[in-house]
C-alpha cells in the first residue's frame, strides 16, 4: 500500500530508521532555561504533578482546574484545553497570524510546533515562535503554584503583559 506524498515526507521527516525520533533539538533549546526546559519535558510525558494527579494519589481533595473551575485539572487540560490558557495562546497565536487548533496533548503539540516552526522564514519570528510554548507553559505553571499556594491571581490581562515582557 503506497502511502500519498504529503503524508509520507511528514513521516519521513519524523522517522529516524523506522522509529519516531524524540524532538531533543525542540525540547532542550538552548534559548530556553534548563528548569524550563525540564517542565515542557514533564508535560511532553505528562508527568507534572497536577491536581487528576495528586488527587489520585490522596493529596488534594478536589482535583478542579484554578482557572476556569470546570474542569478536572491534567496536563492536557492546564496547558492546552483550559479557557484561560487557551485565550492566552490565542492573543499570541493572533499576533503571528495564525489559526491553529492545539493539539490533544502536550506531545503532539510540541510536534507540530516544532513543524511550523522550521517553516518560518525569519530569524527573529522564528526564534520567538520556537520558545513561545516555554513561555507560555511556564508562566501558566506559576500562575497556577502563585494561586494554589499564596492566594494570588492576576487576571488574563496581567499575565499576557507578564508573557510579552
Amino acid at each position: 500500500m503506497e502511502r500519498n506524498s504529503s503524508v509520507a515526507n511528514s513521516y519521513t521527516a519524523l522517522e529516524t530508521g523506522g522509529l519516531l525520533t524524540f524532538p531533543d533539538k525542540q525540547l532542550w533549546n538552548s534559548n530556553v532555561p534548563l528548569k524550563v526546559s525540564y517542565l515542557v519535558w514533564t508535560l511532553y510525558f505528562s508527568g507534572a504533578p497536577t491536581f487528576d494527579y495528586l488527587y489520585n494519589a490522596v493529596l488534594v481533595q478536589d482535583p478542579t482546574c484554578v482557572f476556569c473551575e470546570a474542569c478536572q485539572e491534567t496536563n492536557e487540560h492546564l496547558f492546552l484545553h483550559c479557557k484561560f490558557v487557551f485565550d492566552i495562546c490565542a492573543y499570541f497565536l493572533k499576533s503571528f497570524t495564525i489559526n491553529w487548533v492545539l493539539a490533544r496533548n502536550v506531545k503532539s503539540n510540541l510536534w507540530e510546533w516544532g513543524d511550523r516552526c522550521q517553516r518560518r522564514s525569519r530569524s527573529r519570528k522564528k526564534k520567538i515562535w520556537s520558545i513561545l510554548p516555554f513561555v507560555v507553559w511556564w508562566c501558566v505553571w506559576n500562575e497556577r503554584n502563585a494561586r494554589v499556594h499564596n492566594n494570588v491571581k492576576k487576571d488574563l490581562d496581567q499575565l499576557i503583559k507578564e508573557i510579552n515582557v
